[in-house]
């Protein structure tokens, strides 16, 4: 991924990433273990709280199989698992 195009984009959005990971069907701790890092550390970037490198982005989207481009743009509104029965 080239990433002199990161600057140029809105933020990254963790309400991307969470989406990703949801589609995915893969856990804090298994992106966690994929990327060698702490699940406290996926939990963290979820909520805001801690900002990716655009390496770390990098390595979300291939583990993720998502572009990088996908972490940025407007919030995306998730609805609670819970929320919606069958």
């Amino acid at each position: 991924m080239r990433r002199e195009g990161y600057e140029t984009m809105s933020g990254f959005e963790p309400t991307r990433l969470t989406l990703a990971m949801r589609k995915r069907g893969v856990t804090q701790r298994q992106l966690a273990e994929m990327c060698d890092v702490s699940s406290q550390y996926i939990s963290q970037v979820e909520k805001g709280r801690d900002r990716p490198t655009p390496e770390r982005i990098d390595q979300f989207a291939e583990m993720l199989n998502f572009q990088a481009q996908f972490f940025f743009g407007p919030p995306i509104d998730l609805i609670p698992q819970d929320a919606v029965s069958f």
